[in-house]
């Protein structure tokens, strides 16, 4: 098997090398600009190197946030060998779905400053912005590393970030694991991912079974396989080992020698600086690793994971979070699967029966609220913004059980972590950069409690039996600990110690008992996150899982006699149910637990960078700068054109904020300079698109008599459209409309080869647009292509006024002809249905139609695949029939084979995924008189095809080998690419 995928990747490179090699260059946009919400006056601060851009009520996190990256600058450049100057940072205050990225397109890094919910960063790391800043840093410093008088240091001097992009060339895994290296060992005291449980045992979870990360998928991005962040864990995971044995330059030489020699790949990198290849570098760090968990697991000693009960799944791929009993029989959880939309579903322990209640799209803390006298659950949920994109809300809802129907509590009010205390609601909510407490009553009246602003809430849960008792999880600089209080005395309680803090973890995951004063929660004292009680009357504290891997997120039953909880199974999370009589029911020792004098330390340590001078940094305004004017990128541009090439340059260029851009493409054709410049500004909404234009095209002109010409036609003019965007809330499937109405003012005008002018100029107005409706999209984890829903779109053309063009050529011929009434609609439909939906099977249908006047404006190629045998459609015996209105059918069936997930390090190839597909096209001349007469003018063509979507570096490719069919004419052609 292995010399069959190294077969196939190698004939897919040489393919592909092939394809390039003989492909002709059509430069599109490199930068994409984006609307940001308006109002926020957007300020900067600059630093030695950094420039930090802020929404103007974010001053104070803008100085932080300096001061973090200052830092941590050196040790960055130190671990990687990049240096920055000017660097934009960028600070949005308006999105709850948190994240942080570094990008060499438009060389920047930005975050969100609302805290990122979840377990997915440790919180010893400190709050949101020790972590994530590192993070980024890193990134930036090793993108930045450029070499003196390499290829990408000559290329950088035209286009600055595309040599920056060299860096980013290897496998993401690389790049992640570096990061999170950093994130470990250069930041804080017991943070970062690699001191992390929850993070570490996914990686032991595999390495442990008969089936181990292999190199290839280390380094990779996995898109069909769990988990999608196996690219931090075993990349993270293999840098440390590295560094352990090679030292901690080693990375910062592998990246200078690529930065030199990147065509051979990051693999020659390793060889070069730790002397062995790749193949023998990973058998024994292989080795190695499953030497130390083999270890880990002995030290473990009993485990309950032997003694649990792992719930069944009918589907494949199965993340489940958060059980919740709602009766001694009855589990309800939170689910993601390859074969089946994410939301809520319930499971039976007697009929072991798993039933969907709803499809949602939670809140990744899965903090999940039981109203047992209702029947229903809490639950905070994402909504997208209407208008701009990034820029979700966190809104609560209610899922009845009797019913199965949702409830809207609260409208982007960026309201998480719901709990019920009597009548009201107590839940966080996000303000900005801080999380603040607040109360919600039966009118939906909002109600401040208190704000935390030296620490971050995390998690809130009333005691059911006493709803005026709150558990409250908060992080305070690393230390995530417990606190009890009630919504009276919780704006003091907050700035006591806490009731329960770990010195060597943190706390997760609250759960009252249903009588009893006591609590379960969720710690992550290695070696392994497991699953505690709390006894609050007495202080006590009792183990009540010794998890081989992880077990978090615990519940009991409704009599206590149980609990359930998840549990880390190799690459998949599941439900486990633990009965008492199998309890581990370890106390732990006080001397486990942080007090006194070395709790107020680590509670009051010094914020990261508060030691940096930042007396010279002010603040100024984020105003008109023409410095993003200078090109960016400069592309060479080579093109066919009838025969001919044009050649010539692409320049482009976008400002730090993405929302105005540019681009400038000149080139030469027929002894002429020929330009297309468009310019989009994005800074209000709805913005617009401004396009200049002078381009050639090529036509023969039959006249009859034997009076048959070559020409080039100029066209030049200014065009002028107002792309907009809306995304409509969905949980599970995308709604979102498009629309792009524009005008144009053209001339145009007729030449001969030489080029000389055979006609005036003339001008001709022009009107339309393209809109596109996306409703119900769902496209499951494993799908090939969507599995349900339907789209609509039309392109409108129409020609304001009318021509007369007189032509006069070198022989002296002459004539004239009449441009009447032009225009132009393409329009159709696009759905999907999937009977074999768990299959990851699906039908895509199509209908089609292009209608348009005698003088055409769209070509004919829109609508006519390349599948058919001849040129269909294109010409006619028949001088009548002009196809000038056409109607196509079309169906794509697709079956996936098989999901490989498997590359290599030395060749940086990785195959993702092989189907089948089926296709069919009709297509018929609408200009008949009935419907025998559309059969009789129509033709048909059928096809199949293998496809292979792999990777060449980080850049995805779907290539397929098939062929079609056509009956009429019995001919068969051969198809490859994309069909």
């Amino acid at each position: 098997m292995k010399s069959f995928q190294n077969l196939v990747l190698f004939f897919f490179l040489f393919s592909l090398s092939t394809d390039i090699s003989l492909a002709q260059t059509n430069v599109q946009n490199v930068y994409f600009t984006i609307h940001r919400p308006a109002g926020l006056n957007w300020q900067q601060l600059k630093t030695e190197h950094f420039r930090i851009i802020f929404p103007e009520s974010e001053d104070s996190l803008a100085f932080r946030t300096a001061a973090i990256l200052e830092n941590q600058y050196p040790k960055a450049v130190e671990l990687s060998g990049g240096k920055l100057k000017n660097f934009p940072v960028i600070i949005s205050n308006y999105n709850d779905l948190s994240n942080g990225f570094v990008t060499s397109n438009n060389f920047r890094s930005e975050f969100d400053a609302a805290p990122l919910k979840g377990k997915s960063i440790n919180p010893r790391s400190g709050d949101w912005f020790e972590a994530v800043l590192p993070h980024e840093l890193l990134h930036a410093t090793h993108g930045s590393m450029v070499v003196p008088y390499s290829i990408p240091w000559l290329y950088g001097i035209f286009s600055p970030d595309f040599a920056r992009s060299f860096n980013f060339f290897p496998p993401v895994g690389v790049h992640e694991g570096l990061a999170v290296h950093h994130e470990t060992e250069n930041v804080t005291e017991d943070g970062g991912r690699k001191n992390y449980a929850y993070f570490n045992n996914q990686y032991n979870a595999r390495v442990s079974s008969n089936d181990p990360w292999t190199a290839g998928q280390t380094f990779n991005v996995s898109r069909y396989t769990l988990p999608y962040n196996r690219h931090y864990i075993s990349g993270s995971t293999f840098t440390q080992w590295l560094h352990q044995n090679y030292g901690e330059d080693v990375s910062k030489e592998a990246i200078r020698y690529h930065n030199k020699f990147f065509f051979l790949g990051y693999g020659f990198a390793l060889k070069h600086v730790t002397g062995k290849w790749p193949e023998d570098l990973f058998a024994e760090y292989l080795s190695d690793k499953k030497d130390e968990e083999a270890a880990r697991q002995r030290n473990i000693g009993e485990s309950t994971s032997e003694k649990q009960l792992v719930i069944d799944s009918p589907f494949d791929g199965v993340t489940q979070r958060k059980p919740i009993w709602t009766s001694p029989d009855e589990i309800v959880f939170f689910s993601l699967h390859y074969n089946a939309p994410r939301g809520f579903y319930s499971y039976n322990l007697k009929s072991q029966k798993t039933q969907k209640i709803a499809e949602a799209n939670a809140v990744s803390d899965y903090n999940i609220d039981y109203d047992r006298a209702a029947n229903s659950i809490l639950f905070s949920e994402y909504d997208a913004s209407l208008l701009y994109s990034s820029a979700f809300k966190t809104e609560l809802k209610r899922i009845d059980f009797d019913t199965n129907k949702q409830f809207e509590i609260t409208k982007k009010d960026r309201v998480f972590s719901p709990t019920i205390s009597g009548s009201n609601i107590i839940a966080l909510q996000t303000e900005g950069a801080n999380v603040n407490i607040i109360s919600i009553d039966g009118n939906n009246t909002h109600r401040h409690l208190t704000s935390v602003k030296n620490g971050t809430p995390v998690s809130i849960k009333a005691n059911p039996a006493s709803p005026d008792q709150l558990a409250l999880i908060m992080n305070k600089r690393g230390v995530q600990g417990l606190w009890i209080t009630t919504p009276q005395t919780i704006a003091q309680d907050v700035n006591q110690a806490p009731r329960v803090a770990f010195k060597n973890a943190s706390i997760f995951d609250l759960d009252w008992h249903p009588s009893e004063q006591k609590l379960l929660f969720t710690a992550d004292e290695s070696p392994a996150m497991n699953i505690y009680e709390l006894n609050v009357s007495t202080g006590d504290i009792i183990q009540k899982t010794n998890s081989l891997f992880n077990a978090f997120e615990a519940s009991y039953s409704p009599d206590a006699s149980s609990i359930a909880y998840v549990v880390q199974q190799e690459q998949e999370q599941k439900i486990a149910v633990l009965d008492e009589e199998d309890f581990y029911n370890e106390r732990v020792p006080k001397d486990a637990l942080l007090s006194g004098a070395e709790l107020r330390d680590r509670l009051f340590r010094p914020l990261m960078g508060s030691d940096i001078d930042s007396d010279s940094w002010e603040v100024e305004e984020y105003g008109p700068d023409i410095s993003w004017l200078k090109p960016r990128v400069v592309l060479p541009v080579v093109r066919e054109n009838s025969g001919a090439d044009q050649i010539g340059a692409s320049v482009q260029s976008i400002d730090a904020l993405s929302s105005q851009s540019y681009t400038a493409e000149i080139t030469g054709l027929q002894s002429r300079l020929w330009y297309d410049l468009s310019y989009t500004n994005k800074t209000f909404w709805p913005g617009f698109k401004l396009r200049s234009y002078s381009n050639p095209s090529f036509r023969i002109l039959d006249f009859g008599n034997n009076n048959i010409y070559s020409v080039m036609i100029q066209e030049r003019g200014f065009d002028l459209s107002i792309p907009v965007d809306f995304t409509f809330n969905a949980t599970t499937r995308s709604k979102s409309l498009y629309l792009s109405p524009r005008i144009s003012a053209e001339q145009f005008r007729y030449f001969n080869l030489d080029p000389d002018p055979l006609s005036d100029f003339e001008t001709q107005y022009k009107a339309g647009g393209y809109a596109q409706l996306s409703w119900n999209i769902l496209t499951q984890r494993r799908d090939i292509q969507p599995s349900s829903g339907f789209s609509v779109f039309g392109f409108l053309d129409k020609a304001l006024n009318d021509q007369d063009v007189s032509l006069s050529f070198e022989d002296g011929y002459q004539d004239s002809f009449k441009i009447r009434d032009r225009w132009a609609a393409y329009y159709g439909l696009i759905g999907y249905v999937a009977p074999l939906r768990k299959l990851n099977q699906s039908l895509r249908y199509d209908i089609q139609l292009l209608n348009q006047s005698p003088n055409t404006l769209y070509s004919k190629s829109l609508i006519i695949p390349e599948s058919f045998t001849d040129n269909a459609f294109q010409i006619s015996a028949n001088s009548n029939e002009t196809f000038n209105n056409l109607g196509r059918l079309s169906t794509r069936y697709t079956i996936p084979v098989s999901y490989p997930g498997e590359g290599g390090m030395l060749l940086p190839l990785y195959l993702r995924a092989i189907y089948l597909s089926t296709f069919s096209h009709t297509i018929t001349n609408l200009e008949q008189n009935n419907f025998k007469g559309l059969l009789s003018e129509s033709r048909s063509v059928f096809g199949a095809g293998l496809h292979f979507q792999f990777n060449v570096s980080n850049i995805t490719f779907d290539f397929g080998l098939g062929f079609s069919f056509e009956p009429t004419r019995n001919n068969v052609k051969f198809v490859f690419g994309e069909f």
